[in-house]
């Protein structure tokens, strides 16, 4: 296992709304200037930068220290990290904040030797303290942005106490292994103890399985952020992580509250991606199960759209997990689209969804019958995928009615395949029977402008094929409340690939393929 480098300073979380405001003329008129001193631990003048809030209307700023820099006159919450490099080139981090009023020349000093260690504590004793990964994060106003956000092991991380009440301080403190614990907290003011001690006995404990063979990469790392009913200094705090070749099993231990876990998966260049499960609220003393990974991938809540008199479908979202309360994200594809009408082509289009902005688009004259196939491949940027990737093809044939004149989703049902009992690495057990929930959907679009059908299903066919699609075997599909079933006799090895054929009352067909979806052994 690689260890992620445990020094990782974040600041001026909103960079985009910082550009351009460094230099206000007006307040340059009005000799308005606010100054900025950051003292070390060791007592010597740094360099930092300072994040600067205006707490009347938010705005933001951001600017070197050791300067006069003009502002318009107001309050302001000024933050900064302040870094000490020690013996051995060892670096600790001190989050100073203050509270200043800006009019004519200010100037304020943030010293990290104020700093208090941030410490948390386990009555357990899993590790010792310096093992231990704290990220901190000083807010002002009560918002997540407008911070300061730092990473560090325990025992470098240092915040300076402040009773102000437009300040907020927040950590999570993350320690990994087969056995991790991820322990969060939020204060308004900055104690002059932070952190927090837990008990063990207090704590909620989630079993978490990431399986392999739908992600794009070997490695995968197991993540919760803590949330909130509100965005606030809490939100979305993150450990550095502890990469695993999958498929892997850990035991989490967290702190009582709201939390959203979620994989990311490594291997390749840039970022993969992964997946968010749902936000849960995790109890002390309860025990709860998180899985990441789950075959059998395919389209999630991608069907087309008649909208401003043209057929519209995006190219993202075709191969990723439909486990509800699942969402994949950094999932990459290479698809070719084509609209016919009849025998008429009436565009062919490959889109790549990596980076791209493109949804496939064609204006349509006439109210009638159209059909849009769409091939879509794992498409890995700049990398090549591991082999025996699952779900690496899907296909869909969607025949459908539309009319320029009337915005809607088309009339069509994605099938989403929930294989149940597959172990670790998505694999069923040679010869055996495999359940398979068909669990049909048709939308949300992403368009609110265009309404969902309500057509009912006329007809449910599914197939599998144990040969990558050469020949396929019908299936008896049984009704089970609003879901549909089916039992696949697995062959002794190899691979199994999915089809469904669904009709709606009106003629509606969508067809779907899923080559790969699970492997056996």
């Amino acid at each position: 296992m690689r260890r992620i480098p445990s020094i990782l300073t974040m600041t001026a979380a909103l960079m985009p709304a910082l550009a351009g405001v460094s230099a206000v003329p007006a307040a340059a008129a009005t000799g308005n200037t606010l100054t900025v001193t950051a003292i070390s631990r060791t007592g010597a003048r740094v360099a930092a930068t300072a994040e600067v809030m205006n707490l009347a209307d938010e705005s933001m700023y951001s600017f070197a220290t050791g300067k006069a820099h003009a502002l318009p006159k107001g309050t302001y919450a000024v933050l900064a990290d302040i870094q000490t490099t020690g013996a051995g080139g060892a670096v600790s981090d001190t989050i100073g904040s203050q509270i200043v009023t800006v009019s004519g020349a200010k100037s304020v000093t943030l010293d990290a030797r104020q700093g208090r260690a941030v410490h948390v504590s386990l009555d357990s004793n899993p590790a010792p303290a310096d093992q231990w990964t704290i990220d901190s994060r000083v807010c002002a106003d009560g918002m997540p942005v407008g911070d300061v956000e730092v990473s560090n092991n325990q025992g470098s991380l240092y915040v300076v106490p402040n009773a102000s009440k437009d300040l907020q301080f927040a950590y999570l403190a993350d320690l990994q292994g087969s056995t991790g614990y991820m322990l969060s907290g939020m204060t308004t003011g900055i104690p002059s103890n932070p952190g927090g001690a837990f008990r063990k006995a207090a704590l909620a404990l989630v079993h978490v399985q990431a399986r392999s063979g739908d992600e794009e990469a070997a490695q995968t790392d197991v993540e919760f952020q803590p949330e909130g009913p509100t965005d606030n200094c809490q939100t979305d705090l993150a450990g550095p992580g502890d990469e695993q070749d999958g498929p892997f099993n850990q035991t989490v231990y967290v702190s009582p509250g709201r939390w959203e876990p979620r994989s990311d998966v490594f291997g390749g260049p840039g970022d993969l991606g992964g997946e968010f499960a749902a936000q849960a609220s995790f109890a002390g003393g309860h025990t709860y199960w998180e899985t990441f990974g789950q075959a059998t991938w395919g389209p999630v809540s991608t069907v087309p759209t008649v909208w401003e008199r043209a057929i519209d479908m995006s190219p993202d979202g075709l191969i990723e997990d439909p486990t509800p309360g699942t969402m994949t994200f950094g999932s990459s594809v290479w698809s070719t689209f084509e609209l016919t009408q009849g025998s008429k082509v009436l565009k062919k289009q490959n889109l790549n969804s990596y980076g791209n902005q493109t949804d496939f688009n064609e204006p349509i004259r006439y109210a009638g019958w159209y059909n849009l196939s769409v091939d879509a491949h794992r498409y890995g940027a700049g990398f090549a995928l591991p082999s025996g990737t699952l779900s690496n093809e899907v296909t869909l044939g969607l025949h459908f009615y539309a009319s320029p004149s009337v915005t809607q989703a088309a009339p069509v049902y994605l099938t989403h395949f929930l294989p149940g009992g597959l172990n670790a690495y998505n694999a069923a057990t040679p010869k055996g029977s495999m359940p398979i929930t068909l669990d049909l959907d048709r939308g949300p679009t992403g368009n609110p402008d265009a309404p969902l059908p309500n057509d009912p299903v006329k007809s449910v066919l599914s197939w599998y094929s144990t040969d990558g699609g050469k020949s396929w075997h019908a299936l008896a599909v049984k009704r089970s409340g609003s879901a549909y079933t089916v039992a696949v006799p697995d062959p002794a090895s190899g691979a199994v690939s999915l089809r469904s054929e669904v009709v709606d009352t009106k003629g509606d067909t969508s067809t779907e393929t899923v080559y790969r979806a699970y492997t056996i052994g």
